[in-house]
């Protein structure tokens, strides 16, 4: 029997529609991975029942291969991927519907990942955390200017420091 490599070489899309059925998970993933990159239609069916392979490895390369060759029904099963339980087969099903210009697909799409309609972080949280920030920035000039007096700067050092931190505090969002 012919590896799938030699498969692929020779183009022997029966022969990989075979392989899909290899006691061996490897073979029917590479096997399934060859018919996309072949984008064998002929393929279409046996992709569709490797899509429900026992091994996952071989369940989201079926999936990617279903999109590389596209059409009416690897459209249907890469929509009904996007809700499968295994992470990787989600991914892959929309990694493949993303390049589609197809109304239906762009809605199944935004049906099962939803933009978010509000930030990840509400604006009132945000100004909180930039007020901290912009006290804790105070603070580091304040330590400064009582290291430079201390270390025998002159006052006018120390006073131009105390300024310059509190315009940069200002200035960063701590002004009230």
């Amino acid at each position: 029997m012919a590896t799938v490599a030699e498969m692929k070489a020779a183009q022997d899309v029966a022969g990989l529609i075979q392989a899909l059925r290899d006691p061996v998970w490897e073979v029917r993933q590479r096997a399934a991975e060859a018919l996309g990159e072949l984008k064998a239609e002929a393929a279409i069916e046996a992709l569709l029942a490797a899509r429900h392979d026992e091994n996952s490895n071989v369940r989201w390369t079926a999936v990617w291969a279903l999109g590389q060759i596209g059409g009416e029904k690897a459209k249907e099963t890469l929509i009904a991927s996007l809700e499968d339980p295994l992470e990787d087969v989600r991914s892959a099903a929309l990694r493949a519907l993303q390049t589609w210009n197809d109304p239906d697909v762009q809605a199944a799409i935004q049906r099962v990942f939803p933009t978010p309609k509000e930030p990840a972080i509400p604006p009132h949280r945000l100004l909180r955390i930039l007020s901290y920030a912009s006290f804790g920035l105070a603070v580091v000039w304040v330590v400064l200017s009582l290291e430079l007096r201390l270390r025998g700067s002159a006052p006018w050092i120390v006073t131009l420091v105390l300024l310059a931190g509190a315009l940069v505090t200002w200035l960063s969002g701590g002004r009230k």
